[in-house]
């Protein structure tokens, strides 16, 4: 268990792109197709390395067989977090010929966001942390820190405060960030069955069939500041999860949620607020349609959920409907970007795109440019097409009336590949243009329809 990043956004001015640039991925791997590098540039030149982003570069080592030996945010330049397989005493139910791991080390926790890039930010920590000097990239920011963990786990507050120079100066100070570390070296212990028992942060029970049942926080850990939790879960004699309950010792007063869950198959269909005694109010319903496979059950739900109702707030979640816009946006902005269908009282009431690059940031539909408004039109249509085919035997008739005219010609090629993937789901696309040459390379039948008067005409001569 590792701590996780801390993301921090100091807003003094809401301005800029939240990198100032997109930002591009380049993977590396070895002979065995282990990924070994994976390097975040800002902008799209990866061979630039005045352009890496700190603390976005992930390095990662192996041993012989497989195993992760080394992990690190900072690329080979940085101290890498080891792991460990063998036997050493402070680990002696770890066994290597199990390929289980012994120790790991946890060096830094990683704190990072987004600011005007004219700003400087400063990050301080309590409880004996330190912090490296800020690395800047555009808005992107990032420093490691160095918390008090060597003879345990640690936690600290962090403090980042961003300053912008002018009259007045302003100051903006985010001081609710909590990082968590483990030790510096965590060892792990293990059962005979192989379950991992221990990791320095929690214990772990399981039962006779080797499923996880209760997890509690270690002492050290209790007494480095984490929070005294209790997880207990239950199971019925399919293996499902019926019940979870979760108790946190650490507030006042001590607070007991429970949680259990209605299954139809291997598909959850409700989870309910519950108490020590009853099942409690309906929390949220989970609906199911055809899966991958077009069944019921080949690939247990797998593409299958199509609608979560959260009933305390009355608003319904279509995550296949999202997930399917997805899919045909990634081939024209690239892997990663995404759709959120906004909805209120079961009501359509607007659309966001995350692109790949911008962070977090959404674009509402409203503020696109016009090529970017036709694209994401067109990848809701089919996506809607897609859901609606399955009562129509799977194939249904897409028409598009010269639907791209403000799409730039790079654009047109890339949304080719959108309309290719469409006609490979099923859908029969139909495309009414002006431009044939605009989507020759699509191999489609081409129709020519012109008006019952019309004379083709020698070129260079007047029409009649």
């Amino acid at each position: 268990m590792n701590a996780s990043p801390i993301w921090s956004e100091v807003r003094l001015h809401q301005t800029e792109h939240p990198y100032a640039l997109p930002a591009t991925y380049n993977y590396t791997y070895n002979a065995r197709g282990e990924l070994t590098d994976a390097a975040d540039y800002l902008g799209t030149n990866v061979t630039l390395s005045a352009n890496q982003l700190s603390g976005r570069h992930f390095a990662y080592g192996f041993d012989n067989i497989g195993n992760r030996a080394s992990a690190s945010r900072t690329g080979t330049a940085g101290a890498p977090d080891l792991f460990k397989v063998e036997s050493t005493p402070l680990a002696p139910t770890a066994h290597p010929e199990l390929n289980q791991y012994s120790s790991r080390e946890n060096n830094v926790a990683h704190t990072a966001g987004t600011a005007q890039t004219t700003s400087a930010i400063a990050v301080t920590g309590t409880n004996g942390a330190t912090a490296s000097a800020v690395a800047r990239q555009g808005r992107y920011w990032d420093a490691q820190a160095t918390l008090a963990n060597t003879g345990g786990p640690a936690t600290s507050t962090l403090t980042v405060t961003g300053t912008l120079s002018g009259s007045p100066t302003l100051v903006r100070t985010d001081n609710s960030r909590t990082a968590f570390l483990p030790p510096q070296t965590q060892y792990f212990s293990y059962d005979d069955d192989g379950n991992l028992i221990g990791d320095g942060i929690w214990n772990y029970v399981y039962d006779a069939e080797n499923r996880l049942v209760q997890m509690t926080t270690t002492s050290s850990a209790v007494t480095a500041g984490f929070p005294n939790r209790t997880l207990e879960f239950k199971y019925d004699y399919l293996g499902r999860r019926v019940q979870k309950r979760s108790e946190n010792l650490s507030a006042v007063p001590n607070t007991d949620v429970y949680r259990r869950y209605l299954y139809d198959g291997d598909n959850l269909v409700a989870e309910f607020d519950a108490t020590s005694s009853s099942c409690g109010a309906l929390l949220r319903s989970y609906t199911w349609g055809l899966d991958l496979a077009g069944s019921l059950t080949a690939t247990d739900g797998v593409g299958a959920l199509v609608q979560i109702t959260d009933h305390a707030t009355s608003t319904s979640y279509f995550p296949t409907f999202d997930g399917k816009i997805s899919a045909y946006l990634q081939c024209i902005f690239g892997a990663g970007a995404r759709a959120q269908v906004d909805r209120e009282d079961n009501k359509f009431t607007g659309l966001r795109l995350f692109r790949p690059g911008f962070g977090n940031a959404p674009f509402d539909f409203d503020t696109l440019s016009g090529g970017a408004k036709e694209q994401t039109a067109a990848a809701v249509r089919l996506a809607m097409a897609e859901v609606l085919a399955t009562d129509y035997d799977g194939c249904l008739p897409v028409v598009f009336d010269d639907a791209f005219a403000y799409s730039d010609p790079e654009r047109v090629n890339q949304l080719q590949r959108m309309l290719d993937l469409a006609a490979t789901r099923g859908l029969q696309v139909i495309v009414l243009t002006c431009n044939q040459a605009d989507y020759a390379s699509l191999g489609a039948k081409t129709i020519v329809i012109r008006p019952e008067s019309y004379v083709p005409q020698a070129r260079g001569n007047p029409p009649t």
